[in-house]
């Protein structure tokens, strides 16, 4: 699909320097809401992603057991296409993280 097609893209182009990356794309009605609308102008674009690192050295501790997360959200602006797209549930978390809770 076009959404798990930019969650490839997504992926690809995070240059981690040691890890693992997960991605998730999906369609909100409004920022704040969990996905699974419809795309339609004026619903937002979320695109999420988790990468677990390794500790470089062990005297430097990464948090949550070196997972770190980022989120975008993007307003649709256009909604012109009758290609219906649906969101991407993406990869599967790590063990000891979700999405839900940063990235409904």
């Amino acid at each position: 699909t076009d959404l798990g097609n930019l969650a490839c893209t997504v992926k690809a182009q995070m240059n981690e320097i040691a890890g693992t990356t997960r991605v998730r794309v999906g369609i909100a009605s409004t920022p704040t809401s969990g996905s699974g609308a419809a795309w339609a102008q004026g619903a937002t674009l979320r695109v999420c992603a988790m990468t677990q690192h390794q500790a470089l050295l062990p005297f430097v501790p990464l948090p949550n057991g070196g997972v770190t997360t980022t989120r975008v959200d993007m307003p649709i602006e256009s909604a012109t296409s009758t290609v219906a797209r649906v969101g991407y549930t993406g990869d599967p978390p790590f063990n000891g993280a979700d999405w839900p809770s940063w990235c409904p």
